[in-house]
């Protein structure tokens, strides 16, 4: 019930509603006998008090030139100031109050019209997120495509995929052509060879030659004598050479010496203290994370970051008090220099396995801040426990912790060669040897999919002949398909949401208003729920299944099942509620002394939990969002208002 609910909720904004009320009728049953009991006798035919005659007054709201006039007659009814107090006789509390509902609720209906396109979308560019997401799904690239792209203005509801603010200007088509061909380039212009893979395995055991007192305070587990640091070997690629450090910060060592505990916090600080000093604030303190975390850390030299990176953690939990579980943090990036850092989280599941497990996650390098490798900067992978204690009373014995057995980090990670992603748009077809007859094999299949609908003869000819004048001057039929496909993906049919309206036909009246068509249904579908392409389920349109409503609700329901959905779905209220400006609030410092740029992502996290459980775990209903005595507290704030109330 509580998914039906909330599909009928979201496929209000996604399929028109074609019905409504007679408004006219409504507004002379309900309006002007109301005018005419209490208000005419002041402002009609023999009396204009303060210049204004209701009796007149054009009751077309929509097309009508006095709906200013109609909003103050209804602000003054609903506050009571007409009929005035003197005035008899006086409408009754329900008469007043049915009085201000309909001409409210009329109000409401010119506002919607005013907003319709009759059924249709009007023409609008992607987004800047959906742009991220189509080019992301249709390339099978996992890359942040829009990081570039100027800023995006927002409308006033919020929203930020209204046609109004989503203008296009030379710079976006240049960054378009720059971002496509740079995409197609990776995966068309690929070596012919596979690509050797980068492997480090880091085994904690190997640092230590004794075990260290991990109870000395402030104790790093590192250095001369107890040990907590080891050079790093590559497992494959030529003779053995220095490629890295693995170094282990405030975390206990297994009494055998096998592995490494991680708690949130070191066992020298004392219960529900504020966190020490910022870790990564610039400088040795960096911005990022409070406090000197327990941290396992590798520094890695040479690594190629530009690829595919696999990693392996092997791990398990130890549970705490109050049956609490450790959660797994890892970052990647690399050191500025003069002790500055960037990193980027990639990673972060909650442990519960008591028995060791190998965790696997598979990240772009390109997505994060690597460098240059050298020894003064180099790349580096950290691991956390994110269980943190700052706002709890567990003592350090009562924490959760997280053991880690032994890591490896594999870059260069291509399971196949060719890739899947090349694969997808070379395509297997009877005319390989043949360049003139393959090429349009290949463009119709990769248009289609582009394009979100089937394509013509005459758009792959184009396009064909585009390839056939551009090969001449390119090394390669890659070369010069690279080129053919930026030009598809710099096209309007790609870059634009669009319902074209039908063509009239030569003697008849055009067509105010027509049905959504399969196609145009599953975009709308998907660009609402994922904000990204349609996938090859709702593509096959053909069978006619969105052209009924049970269909229509089928997949409205496949669509909101489906794990894409939480991430539309945050982005929805993150428009609606304009949570992106939390990022631009001014902090009070004597509140938020050790925060910086995460403030906002934070106040964000608190609202966005709440509503994606309201959505999808919890067992109540969306009036929960307003009545609900619950919520969910992001940690670092709570304990920045504990500090602030004197309870920390």
């Amino acid at each position: 019930m509580k998914l039906r609910s909330t599909l009928m909720l979201f496929m209000a904004a996604v399929v028109p509603n074609l019905f409504g009320q007679d408004s006219a009728v409504a507004f002379e049953k309900g309006i002007r006998p109301f005018l005419a009991k209490y208000c005419v006798s002041c402002h009609g035919p023999d009396k204009q008090k303060a210049k204004l005659r209701l009796d007149t007054l054009d009751a077309d709201l929509l097309n009508g030139s006095e709906a200013d006039m109609w909003q103050e007659v209804l602000d003054l009814i609903n506050v009571s100031e007409m009929p005035p107090e003197e005035a008899k006789p006086q409408p009754t509390p329900q008469e007043r109050q049915a009085a201000v509902a309909l001409l409210t609720a009329e109000f409401r209906k010119v506002l919607e019209a005013r907003r319709s396109t009759g059924g249709r979308n009007v023409l609008r560019r992607l987004t800047a997120y959906e742009y991220n997401n189509t080019l992301r799904d249709l390339l099978g690239l996992d890359l942040r495509f829009a990081t570039d792209l100027p800023p995006e203005g927002a409308a006033k509801e919020g929203f930020k995929n209204n046609s109004s603010v989503l203008g296009t200007s030379a710079l976006h088509i240049e960054y378009f052509e720059r971002i496509a061909r740079s995409a197609l380039g990776r995966i068309l212009l690929a070596p012919e060879k596979k690509p050797p893979a980068y492997v480090v395995r880091i085994e904690p055991e190997r640092a230590f030659k004794k075990i260290p007192d991990t109870k000395k305070p402030n104790n790093r587990n590192r250095g001369k004598g107890g040990g907590g640091s080891y050079n790093l070997q590559p497992l494959v690629g030529g003779k053995p050479q220095f490629k890295g450090l693995f170094k282990l910060d405030f975390g206990e060592v297994l009494p055998d010496g096998t592995g490494v505990l991680l708690a949130g916090n070191r066992p020298a600080d004392p219960v529900n203290a504020p966190f020490a000093a910022d870790r990564k604030i610039g400088g040795a303190l960096g911005a990022g994370r409070s406090g000197f975390q327990p941290e396992f850390r590798a520094e890695i030299y040479e690594i190629p970051h530009d690829a595919p990176v696999r990693v392996k953690i092997h791990a398990a939990a130890i549970p705490g008090k109050g049956n609490t579980f450790p959660r797994l943090s890892f970052e990647l990036g690399s050191f500025r220099g003069n002790g500055v850092s960037d990193q980027k989280e990639g990673g972060n599941i909650e442990v519960r396995s008591q028995d060791l497990q190998t965790y696997e996650f598979i990240v772009h390098g390109a997505n994060f801040p690597f460098q240059s490798n050298k020894p003064s900067r180099p790349s580096y992978f950290r691991i956390f426990n994110e269980f943190r204690r700052g706002t709890s009373d567990l003592a350090y014995e009562d924490l959760p912790k997280l053991v880690i057995d032994w890591v490896e980090i594999e870059s260069n990670h291509f399971p196949e060669w060719p890739t899947a992603q090349n694969r997808a748009i070379l395509i297997d077809s009877p005319h390989r040897d043949n360049e003139e007859a393959y090429v349009r094999d290949v463009l119709r299949h990769f248009m289609k999919r582009a394009y979100r609908r089937p394509v013509a003869d005459h758009e792959v000819e184009r396009k064909a002949v585009l390839f056939e004048k551009l090969r001449p001057t390119h090394a390669s039929f890659e070369h010069a398909l690279v080129s053919t496909l930026t030009a598809v993906l710099c096209s309007s049919n790609f870059l634009l949401v669009a319902e074209p309206a039908p063509k009239p036909i030569a003697g008849e009246a055009p067509v105010a208003k027509r049905q959504l068509n399969d196609y145009e249904l599953a975009s709308r579908l998907s660009y609402f729920f994922w904000n990204t392409t349609p996938d090859e389920e709702l593509l096959a349109a053909e069978r006619g299944e969105l052209a009924t409503r049970e269909g229509l609700f089928a997949q409205a329901t496949r669509l909101m099942e489906h794990p894409n959905t939480r991430a539309g779905v945050r982005n929805f209220f993150i428009e609606q509620l304009q949570l992106y400006k939390l990022d631009s609030f001014t902090k009070d410092p004597t509140i938020f002394e050790h925060y910086h740029s995460d403030l906002g992502e934070n106040a964000r996290d608190e609202t966005l939990r709440f509503l994606e459980y309201v959505v999808f775990d919890g067992n109540e209903d969306f009036r929960d969002v307003m009545t609900a005595d619950y919520s969910f507290v992001n940690a670092r704030l709570a304990h920045n208002d504990e500090r602030r109330r004197g309870l920390a």
